[in-house]
């Protein structure tokens, strides 16, 4: 299958990967995490995103809709989700914005040509591609296709992952793929199931069957205060992922910058009440790490 779902791609990034990138967001994720910031990506399908605070509640897209999915109610706009399907014509006719559609068919090819665009800035900062998501690997036959063809033109590619996919796609991405962005949420199977909806043990097994065909591979660790965000946890990651050979890890501070995206798509964002860790907190948690990995923080 040669086309996948896109929800964004963001040239000129520099935190998901070395030099300068640009990061292509593949939809669908088998995960639910309560403090993703992209909860869009969730879904495997295009879907309309609204925005209330932009919105000038003209009417125009109620008109246009063909599905009639689409109403006001207490001056704002009500998209019937089981009316709608995600055409798209109400997000380009919206003046202000307010109505968005995440998630669009690109084809290998497409994609391809956007990503070249930026080649020479990839080759003189010894940057490239990251895949991220969602989860990229769920859409496997399209990721190794545009993976062959960046290869064969020299662009360095990475992948993001949960790492929650069958063993088989790993390595049949792993040739093709220059580093792996592997997450880590928790060692604790109960407590990884009550933040992500699922269980770590493909997650563990697949990160010990990565090392073993794949040399470059980053752990990134999101850090959720009252979830990870402690000594214990945090030692019990490092420990678990150096017994793999994991020499490199990336700590992840938790942020709300998704907030407003969960209203979007009618979604309840569970982590209303926690704060971001402050810098401080970040240095003293990794001041009380021993250990021999590098640890680097992304700080946003």
């Amino acid at each position: 299958m040669d086309n996948a779902i896109v929800f964004n791609i963001q040239r000129f990034c520099l935190q998901d990967g070395p030099g300068i990138r640009t990061v292509v967001f593949l939809k669908g994720c088998p995960l639910r995490c309560k403090w993703c910031s992209n909860p869009e990506s969730q879904s495997y399908l295009p879907e309309i995103m609204y925005f209330k605070r932009l919105c000038l509640t003209c009417g125009t897209c109620i008109a246009l809709c063909p599905n009639k999915a689409i109403s006001l109610k207490e001056k704002q706009i009500i998209v019937d989700k089981n009316k709608c399907d995600a055409c798209g014509i109400c997000a380009k006719n919206c003046k202000a914005n307010a109505l968005r559609l995440s998630g669009e068919s690109y084809t290998s090819d497409e994609l391809f040509d956007i990503i070249t665009r930026d080649q020479n800035y990839f080759e003189l900062s010894n940057g490239g591609v990251t895949f991220s998501g969602g989860e990229p690997l769920m859409q496997p036959f399209f990721l190794k296709s545009i993976l062959k063809k960046l290869k064969i033109y020299n662009i360095r590619t990475a992948i993001e992952t949960s790492g929650f996919v069958h063993k088989d796609v790993l390595g049949s991405i792993a040739e093709y793929t220059d580093m792996f962005l592997y997450d880590i949420k928790h060692i604790s199977k109960k407590k990884h199931e009550d933040g992500t909806g699922k269980g770590n043990i493909k997650i563990l097994n697949n990160l010990r069957y990565l090392t073993d065909i794949h040399e470059n591979i980053v752990v990134r660790i999101p850090i959720i205060p009252g979830y990870n965000m402690n000594k214990s946890d945090l030692n019990s990651i490092i420990d678990t992922i150096s017994t793999c050979g994991i020499r490199n890890v990336q700590l992840i501070p938790y942020h709300n910058y998704g907030l407003s995206k969960y209203e979007s798509i009618q979604k309840k964002y569970e982590f209303n009440n926690v704060q971001e860790p402050k810098e401080r907190e970040l240095k003293e948690l990794l001041g009380n790490i021993c250990t021999d990995v590098n640890i680097e923080i992304l700080y946003h």
